[in-house]
């Protein structure tokens, strides 16, 4: 399986997440759409940063995991409303765009490690 994997409590967070490698498609993300369970974003951040985001011209709501360069989570913000902006307060290397109540599903929790798809 090619997904998002939180080996902490061996869950899958998203079995078919799609990478944003480019500066463009980390700046579109999931703007003009309604995201839903089958949306999922990966945004690596090299180097590491501290995420500031928006929901600007995203139509539902998402959850958001923050990892560090060893692939802990570091910041969560679930329920993710549109038209709101968030920022993760400490660097991180990659941010998870995911399905709304997935952290809430999942019982991922700050410090859960998690395993990403090979890109």
């Amino acid at each position: 399986m090619a997904g998002i994997i939180n080996r902490t409590r061996n869950a899958v967070l998203h079995d078919n997440p799609r990478w944003c490698l480019s500066a463009r498609s980390q700046a579109r993300g999931l703007m003009f759409t309604k995201p839903g369970p089958r949306d999922c974003l990966i945004f690596p951040f090299l180097p590491s940063r501290v995420a500031r985001l928006h929901m600007w011209f995203v139509f539902a709501p998402i959850d958001i995991a923050c990892l560090d360069g060893k692939g802990f989570v570091v910041a969560i913000k679930e329920r993710f409303r549109p038209w709101t902006s968030w920022s993760s307060k400490v660097p991180v290397s990659c941010v998870l765009e995911l399905p709304v109540e997935t952290i809430a599903l999942t019982r991922t929790r700050v410090g859960d490690r998690i395993i990403l798809p090979p890109l």
